[in-house]
Formats: structure tokens, C-alpha cells, sequence
């Protein structure tokens, strides 16, 4: 935040350095063999015009770092104590710019959200189901294209598509798809159980998909489903109450608690 901060100040300061120059060279007749020698060694012309777009590309990877830094800070945030608002859009997004390393390689992109309304739930456990799901649509990509001859790798696009729909302002639905591998039917109905992966032998724990299912259906009591298609990729899709029953039990349960953890007052009336 202190580069983020200062470069503002530093663009103007080189700003002003400039235009003291200029004023110095409209105002000094013959300019002193020293001072010319120098501007020619530095090549002040040279400086001038592309100092400024060193300081644009700081900026933009400074707003960058920044970005990334407040996701890995909402991403860290997985000790939730009581359910939020959270938006899921941010929320996706921020997981998004977390991997971009990753995505950055030839990987499309395509966002399809509505306008939908804030969800009751525990946002960093939401952040590590979104993060798994997007890490897994990532290794599926990475593994059809190394499936593929060169020709057919350079022409072939791998994309993502996520989507966040809203239906009747009681429910939001996310849907992550992927134009991989896809996923053989034998082992789908399998993908959820704990430790099974149906990953490469030394890929994955087998753990991801059993934690994002145990998040969606015991944490926020939703559901989560898998569709897939082999040679043509997988579709996970999410649905979210806005509110449920789940969480307003967990909000009166931890109240109740905190009631009964409370001290008495006893207090003795008196009669006349």
C-alpha cells in the first residue's frame, strides 16, 4: 500500500521536475557545455518521454498487487464465526485474479453474471469452493492440451465459463464450466466421495470436491451437482438459498449460547 500510495506524488513530482527543466532551457540563452554534455550522456529527450510510461506500468502493477493482496486477505478469511452477506461476485472474481498466473496462459475467460443479490453464508469457505472448482477446471484444461498433437492444441481454445443467475430473488445459482477432459461416467457418480480423485496418479488429494460438497450441503444447505461429457468437458453447478433455515438456526443457537453464558442479576424487592 505504500508504493500504491506514493505513486501518485512521484508522478508529479517528475512532473515538476520537467517543467523546471523546460523553464530552465526557455530562460538560459546558451546552455552551459557541462549541463549539454550530460543531457546528451542520459539522453534527457529519451527520459522524458518514457519516464512517464515507466510510472503508468508501476501504477497499473501496483492497483494489481493491490487487488490481489485484498483477495488473498477475503481468501485468508476462513475462521468465519457467523454467517455474512457475501457477494458472490466479488467472491468469484477475486479467485479468479488469485490464479491469473495460471490463467493467463491461453486460458478464456467468459463471465455471465445477473444481478443478483447478496448470499447468507461463510465467505471464506465460499472463496476455497469457488477456488477449488476453478483450480480443477484449470487442470483438466492443462491436461486435454497436452493430450492433443501441436496442430490441434494451437487451434483449440480452453475456456471457462462461470455463471451466477438469480431465481425469484430466493435462490442464486453458480455454474462453473470447462471444454476439457470431461469426466467417464463410471467415475462421476464417484467424484464427492473423500479421497477419490479421477486425476492422474500423483495429481490432487482426492480431497477437494468432498470438502466443496461437505461447504454447499452442510455449511449452507445448498446443493451442488456435476455434469460431464467425456472429451467435451464438465459443468459443476451450485445452488444458494439467500436465506435458509440452516444459518438463521446457527444465529439462534450461538444467541442462546451467548445468553446463557451471561451473568444474573438476582435482585430482592422489598416491602413497605
Amino acid at each position: 500500500y505504500f508504493l500504491y500510495g506514493n505513486l501518485t506524488h512521484t508522478e508529479q513530482y517528475v512532473s515538476d521536475l520537467f517543467r523546471l527543466i523546460h523553464a530552465y532551457e526557455a530562460e538560459a540563452k546558451d546552455t552551459p557545455d557541462g549541463v549539454a554534455q550530460i543531457s546528451k550522456e542520459i539522453d534527457l529527450a529519451f527520459i522524458e518521454d518514457d519516464l512517464p510510461k515507466v510510472l503508468q506500468s508501476m501504477q497499473v502493477g501496483a492497483e494489481r498487487t493491490r487487488q490481489i493482496v485484498l483477495g488473498l486477505k477475503n481468501f485468508a478469511r476462513m475462521d468465519d464465526a457467523l454467517p455474512q452477506a457475501v457477494n458472490l461476485t466479488a467472491c468469484i472474481d477475486s479467485t479468479l485474479l488469485i490464479l491469473n498466473n495460471r490463467i493467463k496462459h491461453g486460458v478464456h475467460i467468459i463471465r455471465d453474471y445477473d444481478d443478483v443479490p447478496l448470499v447468507e453464508g461463510y465467505g471464506g469457505l465460499l472463496y476455497q469452493v469457488f477456488m477449488n472448482l476453478i483450480s480443477n477446471a484449470l487442470d483438466t484444461l492443462d491436461e486435454k492440451k497436452a493430450s492433443l498433437s501441436q496442430a490441434k492444441a494451437e487451434a483449440w481454445e480452453p475456456t471457462i465459463t462461470i455463471s451466477i443467475q438469480c431465481h425469484d430473488l430466493d435462490q442464486v445459482t453458480v455454474t462453473v464450466a470447462d471444454n476439457g477432459c470431461g469426466i467417464a461416467e463410471e467415475k462421476l457418480s464417484r467424484i464427492f466421495e473423500e479421497f477419490y480423485t479421477s486425476k492422474p496418479v500423483g495429481v490432487g488429494t482426492g480431497l477437494g470436491l468432498s470438502i466443496t460438497r461437505e461447504i454447499i450441503e452442510k455449511k449452507h444447505n445448498g446443493t451442488i451437482r456435476c455434469i460431464s461429457t467425456v472429451g467435451q468437458g464438465t459443468t459443476f453447478i451450485i445452488a444458494l438459498s439467500v436465506r435458509h433455515v440452516m444459518i438463521d438456526q446457527v444465529q439462534r443457537e450461538r444467541l442462546a449460547g451467548a445468553r446463557s453464558s451471561s451473568p444474573v442479576n438476582l435482585s430482592l424487592g422489598t416491602s413497605g
